[in-house]
């Protein structure tokens, strides 16, 4: 599934900052900053917003842990001195935002990027969450759903085929019900 780069959203606890130009934002004293001070050493992820892919830097405790680009097809696992060169010293163009996430949010991020989603059932109208849950709950499916709509991207945590956990991205205005169904 192609997604517009620029739509990208995903959920977040707090915001350290909001999506900005990347031109007022030194990507690297920002890093730094999120080591150095105690206040700043949180979990969470930078998004940086480049013409044509996405870079995501995953932080546990200030320190980055993981990185990825996305082009707008595919996620790939990249070096982090890899993602971060891929921002330009001085930029005149992309954006850039730092969210603090949970440590289990993070980690179902990083798994809808990199691992390769089991199939649904073909008969299974998975758009539809009167037919979705349901069939959750009778195979008591235990792991994490990603639901994407309009770019929000959105994780589900089930246990035994109940929701446990749900991490949501900032609504357009829509119900959830209406999220899943598009």
């Amino acid at each position: 599934m192609t997604v517009r780069l620029a739509s990208v959203r995903f959920p977040y606890a707090r915001v350290l900052l909001p999506r900005t130009r990347l031109a007022y934002v030194h990507l690297r004293n920002l890093l730094t900053d999120a080591k150095r001070d105690r206040a700043a050493r949180v979990s969470g992820y930078v998004l940086v917003w480049l013409p044509d892919e996405l870079v995501t830097l995953y932080l546990q405790q200030g320190e980055v842990v993981n990185a990825t680009t996305y082009d707008g097809k595919t996620h790939v696992v990249v070096p982090i001195a890899t993602a971060i060169a891929k921002v330009p010293p001085e930029p005149e163009y992309g954006e850039i935002c730092f969210h603090e996430a949970e440590d289990e949010q993070l980690s179902c991020m990083f798994t809808g990027q990199t691992a390769a989603p089991d199939g649904w059932p073909a008969e299974l109208r998975v758009g539809d969450p009167n037919v979705l849950f349901p069939y959750l709950m009778s195979t008591t499916f235990d792991g994490v759903v990603e639901i994407r709509s309009d770019g929000a991207l959105n994780y589900l945590l089930f246990a035994d085929g109940n929701l446990e956990r749900a991490y949501l991205a900032p609504s357009d205005g829509s119900s959830m019900s209406e999220r899943i169904s598009h």
